[in-house]
């Protein structure tokens, strides 16, 4: 849907691109601030303060026609990367 701007479920161009996915935790009964949703990835999962995570926000687009949603995470790469990382790690010290 990003790439085509076309539905793979309904096929309609009626697309709502980079909405923002919204988490909201009440700190307070009363009082609720929103959280934007991201992707998180650890490069050292087994290191008790150093992880080094990396983290993307998440965006949908939206059908407006159907409501069929895809999600992506802004920098893949940079996530891939600390995934490819995190792998090496576990192998190396076989985990």
């Amino acid at each position: 849907m990003k790439k085509t701007g076309k539905c793979p479920k309904c096929e309609s161009t009626n697309i709502i691109p980079e909405v923002q996915i919204i988490a909201q935790q009440p700190i307070r009964p009363i009082i609720e601030f929103p959280h934007i949703t991201k992707a998180r990835v650890i490069r050292h999962p087994h290191a008790m303060i150093f992880e080094e995570p990396e983290q993307a926000d998440l965006k949908a687009w939206i059908c407006g026609e159907c409501g069929y949603t895809e999600i992506y995470a802004d920098d893949s790469q940079r996530l891939y990367d600390a995934h490819l990382e995190a792998q090496a790690e576990r192998k190396k010290n076989g985990w």
